[in-house]
């Protein structure tokens, strides 16, 4: 059954959700419009009135559409941030040309289209958009000297201007700093403070992501859990600060020896998970026990200590359609046989499939 916003995407229920919102800023400047006409500052008898609104109703459906059909996806910036912008933009100049002693109102809904940028767009964008604004109000305000020159004011349309360009540089700022503050939040919830891999939320994240994917094509992948061996020791003899600095070179000496295709996320204490995208065990078996020889050949340093130590392994192939929690049950089995059997080593648990 068709819904207005998709339920089982929530990524675009995201993007529609925000659509939605500019939609209503489009129906603000519907409303003004009429109260224009209804006042008679308007430059627009009532069937032209009409036509400007349903072309503002027009465009609004173009984006429904090309949201709601997906189309949107096939763009790198599926959100359609700056062509939303760059429409709304043009809209406001011709508005701002059609309305006569309330053009300064027009300059309103220049900034309100940016404001839709902020969190989402970098300082460049945000001047290439300034800019295209400020051309729009140069054209506008042109084309009012021209046809309309005796209500032309030279002082007032040059005092606008000035404010008009400063409040759109200053506003390019502050939205390009937002967006590095969004961006820092973004990293920090799925980034491990101290050891700068994913952190345990975004290793469920991305779990899910690959089961949903091996669910639905049949693709295969891995889960491997590995621990420090007596890494309490570690801490206990050398201190603390030394054994941070041991997780967070370890992780990233792990993260080194992985194809961009795997990933390597904290996952607890001195635990880490390893989602390896290998269609046979045979290869992640290689993989792990490569990443084991990496780390017991390693040493570590924190001031003028050094430290050795080594890992123990647990991995196993996801089963499409089991539950997480399934996967990660034969992962620990796997991972406590190979602690009983003396640790620094890599043990396989089957899948029911026997693979």
């Amino acid at each position: 059954m068709f819904s207005i916003i998709p339920k089982n995407d929530l990524s675009q229920k995201l993007r529609l959700t925000r659509f939605f919102i500019a939609a209503g800023t489009y129906l603000v400047c519907i409303g003004i419009t009429y109260i224009s006409y209804y006042v008679g500052i308007l430059r627009l008898n009532l069937s032209l009135m009409l036509v400007w609104c349903g072309a503002i109703l027009l465009i609004n459906m173009v984006f429904y559409i090309i949201f709601r059909s997906g189309l949107n996806l096939v763009f790198k910036e599926k959100s359609l941030t700056m062509p939303q912008i760059l429409v709304a933009t043009l809209v406001a100049m011709v508005m701002m040309f059609f309305l006569e002693q309330a053009r300064g109102v027009a300059l309103l809904f220049y900034i309100v289209p940016l404001s839709f940028g902020v969190f989402r767009l970098r300082l460049n964008q945000f001047f290439i958009l300034s800019l295209f604004a400020f051309l729009c109000y140069i054209i506008s305000t042109y084309l009012h000297f021209l046809i309309y020159p005796e209500n032309f004011n030279t002082q007032i349309e040059m005092l606008l201007g000035f404010v008009f360009a400063i409040v759109l540089i200053w506003f390019s700022f502050l939205g390009s700093y937002f967006n590095q503050i969004r961006h820092l939040t973004e990293l920090q919830a799925i980034y491990d403070d101290l050891t700068s891999v994913f952190n345990r939320r975004q290793l469920f994240k991305l779990f899910e992501r690959e089961k949903a994917l091996a669910d639905r094509r049949g693709s295969k992948f891995v889960v491997c859990i590995f621990d420090i061996d007596h890494f309490k020791k570690v801490n206990d003899t050398f201190g603390h600060l030394t054994g941070d600095t041991v997780l967070r070179e370890l992780a990233q000496l792990v993260e080194r020896n992985l194809r961009n295709e795997d990933y390597i996320a904290r996952y607890g204490g001195e635990e880490f998970a390893l989602i390896l995208s290998y269609p046979e065990i045979e290869n992640a078996i290689m993989t792990a026990e490569r990443i084991r020889s990496v780390v017991e050949s390693s040493i570590f340093h924190h001031k003028n200590k050094s430290i050795q130590v080594t890992i123990s392994t647990g991995l196993t192939l996801y089963t499409p359609t089991e539950t997480i929690e399934t996967t990660l049950a034969r992962v620990d089995k796997a991972l406590y046989r190979a602690k009983s059997k003396g640790r620094n080593l890599v043990e396989f648990e089957p899948s029911p499939s026997g693979k």
